[in-house]
Formats: C-alpha cells, structure tokens, sequence
C-alpha cells in the first residue's frame, strides 16, 4: 500500500556531490569569518541546495543551511531540514532537523596507514570537514548491501552519523539532549551504520547517533604469538563512545545520558559493553543505560567461548591468502598487505570448524583488555555494570532460517518429514555426541502434541525453535522475523519513496500499511525514547499501562502487538516460553554432556589438511628409500655370494 503521510521530507545530497573537506565557503552579507558560512562550496561544486518549499514566493534565505560543530578536531560542517512543514512527524513550531553525516571519529585503519588488526587511533584534525554525506561501509562482500542503491566498501570507514533536532532558530537557545547509540549488528561479519537513518527518530528530542566499526577479520583477527589480540570492533566502538564524550555539547548531545542500543550480534556487544573496564565498568562510564534488540552474548556467535576457536579461524584466513608457512609476526605482515577485497571475500568463507562449537568466525573473545574473563565468569563475580536495560526479541526471530526450505514460502507449512530433517542437520551441525538422541529430544519438545498432523503449527513450532535455542508484514510465512523491529524503531513507514531514494537505501519491495503501521511506529518510538529521556519506557501511563520491571520473582514482560483491526495486544505478561527455556537451559546441556554410544570422528581442520597431506606423502617417499635399499643390499648381497663361488 502507498505510505498517505510522511514525517519529514528529507533533502539529502548523494556521496558523489561531495568529497573530503571544504574548498571554500559563501558568506552571507555582513559576514566575515567562517562561523557564519551558511553555504559550503566542496571541491566537486557547490552543495547547498533548496529546502522544499524553499522557492517562489519564500526567501531565499531558506536555503541558509548548513550547520557547522566546532570540535576539537575541526570544524564538522553538517546541513539542516526546516520541519516547519506539514509532513512534519510532530508539529511543533518552527525547528530545525540537524544532521552530520561521516564523522570522523578515529584513524582509517587502512593498509596504506600501516593501522590494520591494531587498535583505533585518535582522528587527525581537520581545519573544515565535509558532513553531508555518508561514508563507505566497513569492508564486506558487497552483496551484503543490497540494500543501499550505491554498494561501496573501504577500510576507511570509522564514522558517525548524528541526527538531532533544535527547537528553536536562536542557536543561543539550543538544548541539549540525551543520546542514543546505535551499533548495528550482522553477525559481526556485515552491515552498515547507513541501513538505520536516525532523521525520524531525532524528533523525539533525542540525539541519534549511528557507528560504522570494523567486521570479521578486519575487527576480530586473533593470531597467537602476534600483536593481533582480536576485538578491534568492540574497540572501535569504545573510541566512538569516547569521542561522543569528549564533543557531544558541540553537536548539542549531553554525554550524561547515553544509551547504547544494540541489535542482533550489536546487542551481544553491548552486554560485552557493560562487563568492559573500558566503557560501562570505566570510572565514569561511557555510556548510562542500555537496549538489546534480538540479542546477547549468550547468543550463538555473540562470544569465543573456545580459547583455540579464534586461532584456528586466522590459520585458516592465513591458508586462503597465500599466508602460510611463517612466524606468527610475520604471517601478521602479509596479512596486512593483503587488500582489503581479498580479506574480506577469504573471511567470508570461513566456517564454523567442531561441532561442539558454540560460536561463530569472527567473534569477540577475551583478551586481557576489553574484556577480562568469560561473560559467565564476569555474571558469576558480579562484575558487570548496574544500569537500565530494555531486552526483547520479535515474536518469529528464528523464521529467517526457515524460508529455504521447500513449501514454507508458497504453502505457509511445513511437512513432518523436512521438519525432522531440519532437526537432524542442526543436532549434525552443532552438537558433539549422540546427535540421534539430541534431535529425539528437540523434536519431542518442539511438537504441537494437540495439532501433530498441523503443517502449518508445524512450522511455526520450527520458527519456535530458532528463537528459543538463540535467544512485518513482509511475508506471512515470516511473521514477526529477525530485524523487524528496526523499521519501526527508526520509523521507516513515515518515509515516502523520494525520501528512500535520498537515503540512499533501497525500498522495502512490500507495502507499509499506512495507519497500521505507522501506529506501530508511535508506539515503538515512544518507548524507546522515553527510556534514552528518562530511564523509564513508561514515565506516564499509556492507555492506563505501565510498564513494570522485570524481577526474578515476577518474569514480567511487555508485549506489544497491533492488529489488523486496531485491537492491541497491549498488555504485561509473566514468564514467556518459560518451558521452552527451561529445556535449552537445564535439561538439555546435560543431555549434551552425556557420553556418546561411540567414539565421534572430528573432521580435520582445514588449516592443518596439508600438513597431514604432507606428512603422508613424506611417510610415503621414507618408505620407498626403505625399500631400495634393502633391494640393493639384496642385490649386493648375491653379486658377492657369486664371486665367493667363483
């Protein structure tokens, strides 16, 4: 369905408009120095365009801009959005919409910096800075972005992206306001800061700001007997924090009330976050209260658990880049000369090793610095910091591991035969020992004993048990799926089409209901904001609900659910899936740990396939010389037995 009404209408300036810092600048009259620069000229032409309705009959004055942050790393020269206009999400007078796109917030940690697998650096400084436009992603396999209408990434990609309103023309009069940190996730090994535009949420009086950090190998190689230690990701995100700190007042953010917000593999990173001596166990921590959305490290990938795991993913990457055969030191240098294309397609195709392992490439471990113990340790000994969390997943978060399965898009169901097949591949895939009687366990708990000859409750059992055991209307095979949240967390449905193409993100190739899901989005956005605001999703009542707290006591939680016909799902609940949780949390690591009925083959490892080929083949060559030489003593043998005859 066409979205009917939009939030704002949003004037942005693609990434070939402009590049790297300011050439020059046009003054307005009366002007004299660059504090008052309102259009900025790049070196590739000038980039201040008309706000609409920024033409005939208004001023032309309406085109004055550019917003300019005085930091001390420069001058960040961003734009602004009049909302003064009745696409408007909330009319409130007229106010601008600020928005500073690709700060610089460290060092590229390229190959020609001689800054890759070290840890982030502070930025240089710039005199003037171009902030009107987004910056490459991190380096991926590109069709990892889809998404966005203009795939680029480079190993220069550690920015910010900051959105937040003004309430009033007189920059005097400026508030500031509290800040909401937003780490995307991908399994640590994709995705990118520009899928999440902060330019809706922004106009709940609170600052949004969006991290680009380094992934897979780039953000979490970890080679022993080497200065690659692993976690440059986590680190990159530490040196945002750190940079918020220091200049938020400066893009009108108070660095007192930071939340950090964290989805999928970003909401792992965001409870490693809280267990850090570098961020929320700091002295003065960087942040205040935290969001995870779809996600822990407790999440399968969201921790090393193994100390050897790590190890064996970078002999691995070395084996696939021509890397092999060197000193630990040396196997880092060629690594490091490797570009970041052929780092990145060779990272991509790593693959989980033991089945007994719980974890996934590229993921964060201990390391003596950011993080000092296992999480469970950490949890055990109570040390982890004391602060504000909202947690929640989405009711089908495990349905995105079930579309490539044969009927489940055109039929909605799933037979009794694929259903225990899927079992068996994943007992075969992750559990160590007796897989047969694992998969008997899991398919015994995740049957509708009321509904067993049910396809479609069938299938529905199976999203049940990608969610669980991990802890939209895009298709109705989907439901509630895995990172559907963000869509109206970030208010998406208010974008209209023109708004998406100058986002430069692809749009949804499914229809928003505009009422229906714009309701959603107020609702989202009203919780999450009033936690960054307050502490509090709920300070006043909403249609008479509050929203209590979680308590062991108690296991309350929140769901929100809007129907098609307007009646919500609106209401506090008590101990979700708790039997379900309790099979994956008390019965089944025992079933895990139990002795198998015989001895499991373990695979070779990948990076240790040649050494045992040459090891044959060298057994193989010793065993020849053996044989020769007896032949010969053989031979000689005779030639001297003949001439003692003779």
């Amino acid at each position: 369905m066409i979205i009917k009404s939009i939030i704002i209408l949003i004037v942005l300036l693609q990434s070939q408009q402009a590049v790297g810092q300011m050439n020059t600048c046009l003054k307005p009259s009366g002007c004299s120095s660059d504090e008052c620069c309102f259009n900025i000229v790049p070196k590739t032409g000038e980039i201040c365009h008309p706000i609409m309705p920024c033409y005939e009959p208004f001023s032309k004055d309406c085109c004055l801009n550019t917003r300019v942050a005085f930091t001390t790393k420069g001058k960040m020269y961003g734009y602004a959005i009049i909302l003064d206009d009745p696409y408007s999400y909330r009319d409130k007078g007229k106010r601008f919409l600020q928005i500073w796109l690709g700060v610089p917030y460290a060092k590229p940690p390229t190959r020609g910096n001689n800054l890759r697998f070290m840890e982030p650096m502070q930025p240089d400084y710039v005199d003037k800075w171009d902030a009107t436009y987004y910056r490459p992603s991190c380096p991926q396999p590109l069709d990892r972005l889809q998404g966005l209408t203009n795939p680029v990434a480079d190993e220069d990609c550690l920015y910010l992206n900051i959105f937040v309103t003004n309430t009033t023309l007189d920059e005097a009069k400026s508030n500031v306001y509290p800040i909401l940190v937003f780490i995307h996730g991908g399994e640590h090994t994709y995705g990118s800061a520009q899928f999440t535009p902060g330019h809706v949420l922004a106009q709940t009086n609170i600052m949004v700001v969006t991290v680009q950090y380094r992934l897979n190998a780039f953000g979490y190689l970890r080679l022993e007997g080497s200065e690659a230690t692993g976690n440059y990701g986590l680190m990159d995100q530490v040196q945002a924090l750190r940079y918020l700190q220091q200049e938020a007042e400066k893009f009108r953010g108070d660095r007192t009330r930071v939340t950090l917000m964290g989805h999928g593999s970003g909401a792992g990173d965001v409870a490693l976050h809280s267990m850090s001596p570098l961020s929320g166990m700091y002295a003065e921590p960087l942040f205040h209260r935290a969001i995870w959305l779809s996600g822990s490290d407790l999440m399968w990938g969201g921790f090393t658990i193994y100390p050897g795991e790590s190890q064996r993913y970078a002999l691995e990457l070395a084996v696939k880049t021509a890397c092999t055969n060197q000193e630990p030191g040396e196997m880092l240098s060629c690594l490091r000369q490797r570009t970041h294309a052929e780092l990145a397609g060779a990272a991509s195709d790593s693959q989980v090793h033991e089945r007994s392992w719980l974890g996934k490439p590229w993921s964060p471990t201990v390391d003596g610095k950011f993080i000092l113990d296992t999480p469970e340790n950490l949890r055990s000994q109570g040390r982890f910091a004391q602060t504000r969390v909202i947690g929640g997943i989405t009711w089908d978060d495990g349905a995105q591991f079930t579309t490539d399965l044969p009927g489940v898009v055109e039929n909605a169901s799933l037979s009794a035969a694929l259903f225990k097949e899927r079992i068996m591949n994943i007992s075969l895939a992750v559990f160590p020992h007796d897989e047969h009687a694992i998969a008997k366990a899991i398919e015994f708990e995740y049957t509708d004993w009321a509904a067993t000859d049910n396809d479609t409750a069938r299938l529905q059992m199976l999203r049940d048990l990608y969610s669980d055991s991990r802890n939209d209307p895009k298709t109705r095979y989907m439901g509630a799926y895995h990172g559907s949240d963000l869509q109206y967390i970030f208010g998406l449905p208010y974008l209209n089409a023109s708004n998406w193409t100058n986002l430069g993100i692809q749009r949804p190739n499914f229809g928003y209901a505009a009422d229906l899901d714009m309701n959603m989005t107020d609702y989202m956005m009203y919780f999450i904001s009033n936690f960054v605001i307050h502490g509090n999703a709920t300070p006043q009542l909403v249609r008479n609900f509050t929203w209590d707290s979680f308590r062991w006591n108690n296991r309350t939680y929140f769901q929100l659910n809007i129907q098609d016909n307007f009646e919500n799902d609106f209401n506090l609940y008590q101990d979700y899936r708790t039997y379900h949780y309790a099979f994956w949390n008390n019965f089944f690591p025992d079933l895990v740990v139990r002795p198998a009925r015989m001895t499991t083959i373990m695979p070779t490892p990948a990076y240790l396939a040649q050494y045992k080929t040459s090891m044959f083949a060298l057994g193989g060559i010793l065993a020849t010389i053996v044989v020769l030489i007896a032949g010969l003593s053989i031979v000689l043998c005779r030639l001297m037995r003949t001439r003692q005859t003779t």
